[in-house]
């Protein structure tokens, strides 16, 4: 008899652990789904005309257009 309530012991505190697992596992997968709207909105900034257009004036035209340093507030 001894051994039997050892068993379901030991079974109990697996059956916790997994629970417990499950339940941290979860809250993770929600954080981070909260935060996939945001992402969403930012790669649909990023694929539109107008940035692709200002990205490839700073990347190809801005250096030929303004050849010396300046500061940022001096830039068009």
């Amino acid at each position: 008899m001894g051994l039997s309530n050892v068993l379901a012991l030991v079974l109990s505190v697996a059956a916790i652990l997994v629970s417990g697992g499950s339940a941290i596992r979860q809250i993770t997968i929600l954080r981070h789904a909260n935060q996939l709207p945001i992402i969403v909105d930012l790669l649909r900034e990023f694929r539109s005309e107008q940035f692709q257009k200002a990205q490839d004036y700073v990347v190809h035209r801005l250096g030929a257009e303004h050849p010396e340093p300046v500061r940022v507030s001096d830039l068009p």
